[in-house]
């Protein structure tokens, strides 16, 4: 085996001795270049590699922006999929909230039909009153400002009742307009009639104002519904 000094001598020597044996002996050129083509490419392969990895660069680019624009493609997917999912759940949430307060306000209702609102006392129970009144009535104006309970009437001229006549009436005051409304659980036809009267002075002591009688009872006889017809009063079950 050739050592690593008489390596380097073999190579000092022929780098020393080839270019005057070439100048010498021009087949000795030939058989140079031949083992040269053979370990290394010639200027026409060497181009045609370049141009192959020209070839594989552009190729790989090309697989690479399409790599790409799937990955944005499924991106913009899932972020549209994420967004709509974000308003499936806000619409959810929002019929959910619609659905809690809806049946907040039917038990409000309830409670002002059982007689229970009008005679609790406190800010919040007539809040409760007003919202169950409002969602009964379908009157969305109706509020606990609007609502004045156990008003004194006084029928000082006799107009419809005895002259003197004390009694108590409900009301929802509105622009230019009075809603005198009874509670009754059970009502009776003599009920009704009292009602009427009542709402019939109302009008007669506010001739500036549009006066409407509203009588609530749940499930009414037909009697009742005829007396309600009769006297022109809104019958509300």
């Amino acid at each position: 085996m050739i050592t690593t000094l008489e390596l380097n001598e073999i190579k000092q020597y022929v780098l020393r001795e080839l270019p005057r044996v070439l100048e010498q002996d021009p087949q000795f050129i030939t058989f140079v270049n031949g083992m040269l083509n053979g370990r290394f490419p010639n200027r026409d392969e060497f181009a045609r590699l370049l141009d192959e990895v020209k070839l594989l660069r552009e190729d790989t680019n090309r697989r690479f922006e399409q790599m790409q624009e799937q990955i944005d493609r499924r991106f913009e997917e899932a972020r549209q999929e994420r967004l709509y999912m974000r308003r499936d759940i806000a619409k959810i949430q929002a019929g959910q909230v619609n659905i809690i307060k809806r049946l907040d306000h039917q038990e409000a209702w309830f409670k002002v039909i059982l007689g229970e609102g009008r005679r609790d006392k406190g800010k919040d129970s007539e809040d409760l009153f007003a919202v169950g009144l409002s969602y009964g009535l379908k009157n969305p104006d109706i509020t606990s400002e609007t609502i004045r309970l156990r008003q004194k009437l006084v029928d000082t001229d006799g107009l419809v009742f005895k002259k003197g006549y004390e009694t108590e009436v409900d009301i929802i005051a509105e622009d230019g307009k009075l809603i005198v409304f009874e509670v009754k659980t059970t009502a009776r036809p003599g009920d009704v009639g009292i009602f009427a009267l009542k709402v019939e002075l109302v009008t007669h002591q506010n001739p500036d104002k549009k006066v409407e009688g509203v009588l609530i009872s749940v499930a009414a006889e037909p009697e009742i519904r005829e007396r309600c017809h009769q006297y022109n009063l809104r019958l509300v079950e």
